[in-house]
């Protein structure tokens, strides 16, 4: 029974990514977060065996090349944590704006 909710559990998470940001079957969700984390794994693979999206993986995360393989993969939705915007910008006020 507890894996059943586990399922639907992930169910929910996944399809309220989906429905709450707009991702469909024809975005290419640039995923810099390892696939166990939460967040690869609800907004970057379950959006893929949910929505049918396409999903651009990197080995290893680079700030320095993180825009660079968005025009390379054509993404269109990114996953992004405060830890990896603050390497990717330095901004002072982004701590403020965005809560993770």
């Amino acid at each position: 029974m507890q894996s059943f909710n586990l399922y639907y559990r992930f169910l929910y998470m996944v399809y309220g990514m989906k429905y709450a940001f707009g991702i469909y079957a024809s975005d290419i969700i640039y995923c810099t977060m390892p696939l166990y984390h939460s967040a690869g794994g609800i907004v970057g693979v379950g959006q893929v065996l949910i929505g049918g999206t396409t999903m651009a993986v990197r080995k290893k995360f680079s700030a320095r090349g993180f825009w660079d393989d968005c025009v390379k993969f054509n993404a269109t939705v990114g996953t992004l944590q405060t830890v990896n915007l603050k390497l990717i910008s330095n901004w002072k006020w982004i701590e403020s704006v965005l809560i993770f």
